[in-house]
């Protein structure tokens, strides 16, 4: 899995992940994400190009939304395929996590 990170502006970060987050991808981005969550940034996480998810995915993502919370950031997550979001509306992330349609509501819900 790749990430690709762009620095928005009010100190947003929005991070793009590419692949699948499972295992082996969840591994791969843990710690960059971990670290960015821990310095209390505001994070969007793009799911535009993540093509599934698993479990061990959705725990990476509420850990790092816990550890952005607890440091005085906060993380969203943006525009999952149709396929990841039926995931995580069955695992009811939206409870736990916002997820936005687009970078507007992302950004408000970050800044909120």
């Amino acid at each position: 899995m790749q990430l690709h990170i762009e620095q928005l502006e009010q100190n947003i970060s929005c991070v793009r992940p590419v692949g699948r987050l499972d295992s082996d991808g969840s591994a791969a981005i843990k710690d960059q994400l971990t670290s960015m969550a821990d310095a209390g940034r505001r994070i969007i996480i793009e799911l535009t190009e993540v093509d599934y998810i698993s479990s061990i995915g959705i725990r990476t993502l509420i850990m790092a939304s816990q550890s952005a919370g607890s440091s005085g950031g906060k993380l969203v997550l943006m525009s999952p395929r149709p396929a990841v979001a039926d995931v995580l509306h069955t695992a009811r992330i939206n409870y736990i996590i916002p997820v936005c349609g687009d970078l507007t509501q992302a950004t408000r819900a970050v800044l909120g």
